[in-house]
């Protein structure tokens, strides 16, 4: 009786354990967050959640942050213009 419900726990437990969920992704033709700078040129300072890109003036040259590795990259916006 007692392997009976050890099996049982055994398999119905994982039923009922809360997994945690992946964020979502942005959708596969979203811009890289370095490329975004190149679509809107007035925009000086965008992020993607991961990576934080700057320019000192419009036309200066994109510095970006480096990500780090567990970082889940969103679609970029623009903070500052």
């Amino acid at each position: 009786m007692m392997f009976r419900l050890a099996l049982l726990l055994l398999f119905v437990a994982p039923a009922f354990a809360n997994e945690a969920k992946a964020p979502a992704l942005p959708p596969p033709d979203a811009p890289h967050v370095a490329a975004f700078g190149a679509q809107d040129t007035t925009c000086l300072e965008w992020s993607d959640a991961c990576q934080v890109c700057i320019r000192k003036t419009q036309g200066d040259e994109t510095q970006c942050s480096t990500p780090s590795f567990a970082c889940v990259a969103e679609v970029p916006v623009c903070r500052g213009r």
